[in-house]
Parts: structure tokens; sequence; C-alpha cells
């Protein structure tokens, strides 16, 4: 398996700081070799194939960035796809003619092209003979299903192969197109919204992980429909879910709670036995919010959080009713306050309200 350097992960993550402590001597000594790197990298743009091996001949170091270069012929394209660094920067080319792409399809690594606007027919099946380990389109906003289709045909031998693509809007049929693609990272962050139909045809997808970072909003049914997704799901732009959604994203193998998702909760989606293990879930294990457990349905609520794997933090409880308390109790590793310190309230389902009497076992905690 090939592996990704620290000098791809900044040409892919350019925009993102980078602190360096004082003392951290090996990285500042790699980060300052990075640097002079990048002033080696750029080289002015061949327009004919003797330039090409020429320029090829005279280059130093693992990525090349070819300044000013708008067009290029195949001919051109074959030999500067003969370059044996990691990355191959033609960012400046707005379109790409089948030949052309054929060409470049046969470099082993990093192919960025996100100057590419356009992607027909004809371009996306020159391009899915591309056997590298990043190919970057990420200037391609719209993607009909032929063009999918045929991007589609992408059959990466490499263990750790990603496909970007900037596409702002996706239907079902390129969708489903796209669903079986052979790699192992789907990069769509430029998706800023996607429908049931489409997040469904996407979780067929059979590699590793799909990169809907550019998703700020979902609904539960388009929520049900990602999480059957079997990979891994980083959805970063996902800043804050009603109640059902989220209890929709927990049971998504690839959804993890450090991506600090917010859960609201409001008349129309209350804290529920429902939703009170996804909310457990995604605060992984610390209901600071939770200040009393007083609906109708509160014993039923505790019981589910009481499942919870892992600890549960009520740190900021004040009201809860006996029967409720005892449910919540049953959790082994809970973490509520003192209770002599709680107020205990009468049973919220109009249920007898009983003394309530700590077990010995709770005691010795």
């Amino acid at each position: 398996m090939r592996t990704v350097s620290l000098a791809f992960l900044t040409v892919l993550c350019c925009s993102v700081p980078i602190s360096v402590k004082a003392e951290d001597n090996s990285l500042q000594r790699d980060l300052g070799l990075r640097a002079k790197a990048l002033l080696k990298r750029k080289q002015p743009a061949p327009r004919t194939p003797e330039e090409a091996r020429v320029m090829l001949a005279k280059h130093e170091g693992r990525e090349l960035e070819l300044e000013g270069l708008d067009a290029i012929d195949a001919k051109t394209a074959q030999i500067v796809a003969g370059f044996r660094g990691e990355v191959l920067m033609l960012d400046g080319l707005t379109a790409l003619t089948p030949d052309s792409a054929k060409a470049l399809a046969s470099y082993k690594g990093a192919l960025l092209l996100n100057g590419v606007a356009t992607l027909d027919v004809e371009t996306a099946t020159s391009l899915a003979a591309f056997n590298g380990y990043v190919l970057a389109l990420c200037g391609v906003k719209k993607l009909d299903a032929l063009s999918a289709k045929a991007l589609a045909g992408i059959s990466s031998t490499n263990d750790c192969c990603m496909l970007a693509l900037g596409v702002t809007e996706l239907d079902e049929a390129a969708a489903k197109s796209l669903a079986n693609v052979r790699v192992s990272n789907l990069i769509l962050d430029g998706l800023t919204k996607i429908d049931p139909p489409v997040a469904l045809a996407l979780a067929r997808f059979k590699g590793a992980a799909i990169h809907l970072n550019g998703l700020s909003s979902l609904d539960p049914a388009t929520a049900t429909s990602l999480a059957k997704f079997k990979g891994i799901l980083p959805l970063r732009g996902l800043k804050k879910v009603d109640a059902i959604t989220a209890s929709a994203l927990a049971k998504a193998p690839g959804v993890s709670p450090d991506q600090n998702i917010e859960i609201e909760f409001d008349a129309a989606n209350p804290l529920s036995p429902e939703t009170a293990l996804s909310y457990a879930y995604w605060s992984c294990g610390r209901l600071d919010c939770i200040e009393a457990i007083d609906s109708p349905d509160a014993v039923a609520i505790a019981k589910a959080l009481a499942t919870k794997k892992g600890p549960l933090s009520l740190p900021n409880l004040k009201k809860i009713s006996p029967k409720t308390l005892s449910a919540l109790i049953e959790k082994e590793d809970i973490d509520i306050p003192l209770i002599e310190s709680l107020e205990l309230i009468p049973e919220p389902d109009g249920s007898p309200t009983e003394d309530f009497v700590i077990p010995e076992a709770f005691q010795k905690k």
C-alpha cells in the first residue's frame, strides 16, 4: 500500500494552518524542507514534446506544477505523465481532449486537474483508465449520468486511491454510477444538499469512505439513507441537526461522534426514548444540557440512556422522579450529582410516587 507523504497532505490541505511547537525540531526541519520544495516544484509550461522532455530531465523533487499551462496536446501529455514524482499539478488546464486525458491517465501518482470545468463522456472514458492514487477534478461542478457512468470505469489497483469531484449537484442516476467506481475514497465535498434517493444511491459505494463535508443540513429521511453506507462518512460541515436526524446518523457505522454535531431538541423534536441514546452517542456520553428528566416518558428515557455502552454523565441534573432515577442508576458507570442534592419530583406519567431508597450497590460506588 502506498503511503501519502507530508508533501502531498500539504498540497491537499494547503488552506489548513499548521501549528508547530518550538521543540518540534524534526517537524520544523521537515516543513522547512517542504517550503524549499514548493519553490522548486514550479516549472514553465512546456509547449512541445521536446520541451517537456528537457523539463522533466532537469526537474528535481516529488511534485511538479506546470505554471501557466492552459492547454496540452496528447504527445506532450504522454511525456509529462512520465513524471516519476508523487504529485502532478495541472490545475491551469481548463479543458482536456479525450486523447490528452488518455495520456495523462497513465500517470501513477496524484493527478490534479482542478481547472477542468466540464467533462464529456469521451474525456471521462479516457480518464477512467487512471491507475494512480489520486484523481482530483474539483473544478467539475456538474456531472451528467452518462459522464458519471464513464468515469465510474476507474478501477485503480492502489489501495488508497481517491477520486475528488467538485460537483455541487447530483441526480440519482449520476449517483448510482459514481457508487460503482472502484476507488477507496470518493470525495464529494462540493455537495451542499442531497435528497434521499441520491443518498441511498451513494450508500451503495463499496469503497472505504465517502466525503460529504459540504453538507450543512440533513433531514431524517436523507440521514436514514446515508446511514446504510458501511464505510467512513465524514460530515464536517454538519454542525446542527434535529433529534430524529441524529438518531438516524447514530446508526451509521462510519459517522464518528467526534465530529461535534450539535443536536437541537424542541417541541417538534423532543428528548424521547428513541432519541435519548443517540443524544448520548453524539455528546460522547456527557449530557451537560439535561437539568431535568420530567416528560411523561421519563422512565423509558432513563432506561434507554442506561443501555448506552461506556460511561454516561449528567453533571447538571437537578430534577428527576424516583422511578426515573431508579431506572437511570441501573447503569453501572453513570455519573450524576449527589442524590441528596437532587429534587425528587412526582412521577411525570401520573403514577403513584414512592419513596426513593438508594440501592446498596449504588451507595458503594
